[in-house]
């Protein structure tokens, strides 16, 4: 049996525009896929180096460590390290450009939005739990009476890197191979006192404010695990 006429017509029509919607859809996976790969390295690069201080937290904060020449050349590269982490934040500089090259506002809303997301989210943890790490070993020495400088000092350390490395373009390890610069960006510090401060303001409420909401989740999960334990 065939079908011809405006009947034909009305039959075939919806499967066009489903055809089309497919299509569509398929493009616009494409080129969230590419914005992806185009950030995937500079994103990836940044991260590892976020998840240094984690990685030398772990080594160094272990409870009862004792504190030789070894662990304080450990806690220099882990404070040279650490600012590496909440620079995450620092690279949002770079979406209003990627959000206007963008060929879509679906490819902004499920593309680039989700994957700023969780690199932002991926660096901050890693500075969170390197802290948190650090605040295990100070109670496990006794050193509760350090918990409000280290949590002070740590976001205006932070602070101070990502303006190294956002204006001056220092790494971690330029001390070493470049102190003339890291003279120079040592120097001009007092001129950018404002922003640095405001940069340290951001990093300690964002800080606090991620491990409140693991506080958070952790005791939910737990809650949830010895609720179902129970039944």
């Amino acid at each position: 049996m065939t079908c011809s006429g405006p009947r034909a017509s009305c039959l075939l029509s919806p499967c066009k525009e489903l055809k089309l919607s497919l299509v569509g859809n398929l493009e616009q996976v494409d080129e969230a896929w590419a914005i992806f790969l185009s950030h995937g390295r500079w994103m990836g690069w940044n991260l590892m180096l976020a998840f240094v201080p984690l990685l030398l937290g772990a080594l160094l904060f272990r409870p009862g460590r004792r504190r030789k020449v070894a662990w304080w050349f450990g806690l220099c590269v882990f404070i040279a390290f650490l600012p590496n982490a909440p620079y995450v934040m620092s690279d949002l500089v770079h979406l209003p450009a990627d959000v206007r090259a963008a060929p879509s506002m679906k490819v902004v809303i499920f593309g680039l939005l989700p994957l700023y997301s969780a690199y932002i989210l991926a660096g901050m943890e890693a500075y969170v739990l390197s802290l948190s790490l650090l605040r295990r070993y100070l109670r496990s020495m006794g050193l509760v009476r350090l918990y409000l400088p280290a949590d002070v000092l740590a976001p205006l350390a932070a602070a101070v890197g990502i303006f190294f490395g956002r204006v001056y373009r220092l790494n971690s390890w330029d001390p070493l191979l470049q102190p003339d610069r890291l003279w120079s960006a040592i120097t001009a510090l007092p001129t950018h006192a404002a922003p640095i401060l405001a940069v340290a303001a951001c990093t300690f409420v964002a800080g606090e404010a991620l491990w409140a909401a693991d506080r958070l989740a952790f005791w939910s999960f737990r809650r949830v695990v010895s609720k179902l334990g129970a039944v």
